[in-house]
């Protein structure tokens, strides 16, 4: 597999800055316009030297702890009544320096930024194992699209000669507009590891391993509630048929009317999970209530938590298909059913004329579950046919699913923000303009039956391309693999390929072939506890906005 280093070591920036943990950063309030901007161009593919690193940047919904990711969303029909409906969020960017020698900061290259407004730092040094915090509270415009925030340090060490530190971060938040004239209520259940160490906040799934070295894991449950609907102004919940629930015992869960400007709630339940049980820890969160316009509202949520059994995925790309908000990845692992993966992977995409793939919005495997016939399907949208059709999204990215038929899709072992390998690859890299032989826009790419091994050298001929026609999408099969025997019937080779497109499709060939945990839940928060996760599609969790 071929080697890629792309982030390393790292030192840092800042405007309002905090010295280590506890840090106690300097706020500031701001209202700024949304700007869109990708991260083409930007510098980060140097190796650091002799220097160890780390940067983050991290959106919540102000004073909730709510992840602004799958949690920004508004009716359409608030936006006709008010353009301007301010969301505040609170951005936290964090660089650390964990090595044992001071860090000296390059100051011209070291930045935070908000959308394209950069803020930069007069700190010269970063002292060992020690990190700095930035913190700001702008408003988002839910009427308009979103805001992207990043994170670049530069520096070096001076007591090692020829020292280089370089880190890198973006984050993206998307807003979505909700249609029709449902109550637009969410509920969610979240697991995560509440141990100090490197994982601690992390998702449970994918990081409890059920090992040779048995141990109790502390994590907590998050339970959280969301009303999207600002043409309401409040949502009364009936306390006697909403609650929260952990292996069916009863959460205290705060039922207090609900005002819909801060758009979230959780409450936080703490539990011990043990990595050698075979036991399903359960979570659920039910929610009924009326908002003030009369409306009755329902959601309900699950969670089903169990340890990951080690294994090795050797991970293939089955079939990709681009068709709007139909779009889907499909991955195909032939020795892990039914598994959770333990393992650091990520979906990432190539854009035409890059040979770097884009930081923006890769797809984490982490955490995941292969299905009974071992795929994982990400879906561009839950709005899709394959949803209709019955088929189950294992998660749900709009940024990487949603395919233009000409970005070269790949699977790395390890991060894009940090030093990664090549496991798997449909396109060039370079994903060069003259190369369009796998170009598939509004139709699909299908791996070739006999095409089994993994391959970071992308060959053409390995891989039919389609235009889709009635019942050609199947996903979750493969050929003789999977949920549906008789495949692609009535499938068509594109008939109008590029040029000079040197791939001679097959007829008609058919992707289908034939085929415990103890929890310690503490005292309840007070009533008015305001704190609480996303709605955004989770990893093992059913949620939903009603």
């Amino acid at each position: 597999m071929k080697r890629v280093q792309i982030m390393v070591c790292t030192l840092l920036l800042l405007v309002s800055v905090t010295a280590l943990l506890p840090a106690v950063s300097n706020s500031t309030n701001s209202t700024l316009e949304v700007i869109s901007y990708d991260d083409e161009g930007i510098e980060r593919s140097l190796a650091g030297v002799e220097c160890k690193s780390k940067v983050t940047v991290e959106c919540v919904l102000a004073n909730t702890g709510v992840p602004c990711t799958g949690n920004l969303k508004v009716k359409r029909s608030a936006c006709k009544k008010k353009p301007k409906q301010p969301q505040k969020i609170e951005i936290t960017w964090k660089y650390c320096n964990p090595n044992t020698a001071l860090m000296q900061i390059d100051q011209s290259k070291t930045v935070a930024i908000y959308k394209k407004n950069a803020q930069e730092d007069n700190v010269a040094t970063v002292g060992p194992k020690r990190c700095r915090v930035i913190t700001r509270k702008p408003s988002i415009n839910l009427c308009k699209s979103g805001a992207t925030m990043s994170i670049k340090a530069v520096g070096n060490i001076p007591s090692r000669q020829n020292s280089y530190c370089y880190a890198y971060k973006f984050l993206r938040v998307r807003v979505e507009k909700l249609k029709g004239s449902a109550c637009s209520v969410s509920t969610e259940v979240t697991c995560l590891i509440n141990d100090k160490g490197e994982n601690q906040g992390e998702a449970c799934s994918g990081n409890i391993i059920n090992k040779e070295s048995c141990g109790d894991v502390e994590v907590k449950f998050v339970y959280t509630i969301c009303v999207f609907n600002r043409d309401a102004q409040n949502l009364k919940m009936n306390s006697k048929q909403s609650r929260a629930q952990l292996n069916g015992a009863d959460m205290a869960l705060n039922t207090k009317t609900m005002g819909t400007k801060k758009a979230c709630r959780r409450d936080v339940r703490n539990a011990v999970i043990n990595s050698c049980s075979m036991k399903d820890t359960n979570a659920s969160l039910r929610l009924r209530g009326v908002l003030n316009t009369g409306k009755k509202c329902r959601s309900t949520s699950y969670l089903k938590v169990r340890a990951a059994e080690p294994c090795a995925y050797d991970f293939i790309i089955t079939e990709l298909v681009s068709d709007g908000i139909n779009s889907y990845i499909e991955i195909y692992s032939p020795t892990c059913r039914n598994e959770i993966v333990a393992q650091d992977f990520q979906i990432v995409r190539y854009k035409p004329g890059d040979k770097k793939p884009s930081q923006d919005t890769p797809i984490n495997l982490k955490g995941l579950e292969t299905n009974v016939d071992g795929f994982i399907i990400v879906c561009a949208s839950r709005q899709g046919n394959i949803i209709q059709s019955g088929a189950n999204c294992t998660d749900v990215n709009q940024i990487t699913a949603t395919l233009t038929g000409k970005d070269t899709i790949a699977i790395v072992s390890g991060a894009v923000d940090d030093e990664f390998s090549l496991v798997d690859v449909f396109g060039y890299i370079p994903n060069a303009e003259d190369k369009n032989a796998h170009h598939f826009r509004g139709g699909l790419a299908v791996r070739k039956e006999n095409v089994t091994a993994q391959s970071a050298e992308f060959e053409i001929k390995n891989w039919e391309i389609y235009t889709i026609v009635d019942g050609d999408i199947t996903p979750g099969s493969w050929f003789s693999i999977g949920n549906d025997g008789d495949a692609r019937e009535t499938a068509a080779p594109a008939t109008d390929p590029p040029a000079n497109q040197s791939n001679s499709p097959t007829d008609n060939p058919s992707k289908n072939p034939s085929n415990s945990v103890t929890n310690t839940p503490l005292a309840a928060p007070a009533a008015n506890q305001s704190n609480s996760p996303t709605d955004n599609p989770s990893k093992n969790p059913s949620n939903s906005v009603t």
